[in-house]
């Protein structure tokens, strides 16, 4: 490999998005006129933050 190669002034770019995820979850049937008790889950995600 030549120096340049493995230079630490060499720059990376990724391009995507980064993004939260919200997934929810009922813990039973859900039901047209009544509240529902469930877990709601946030977590980090996107392509450009999977890659970086």
């Amino acid at each position: 490999m030549s120096q340049s190669a493995t230079s630490s002034s060499d720059h990376i770019l990724v391009i995507g998005a980064a993004s939260i995820d919200t997934k929810g979850r009922a813990r039973e049937p859900i039901r047209a006129g009544t509240s529902t008790p469930g877990t709601i889950r946030v977590s980090v995600g996107g392509v450009a933050r999977n890659i970086a």
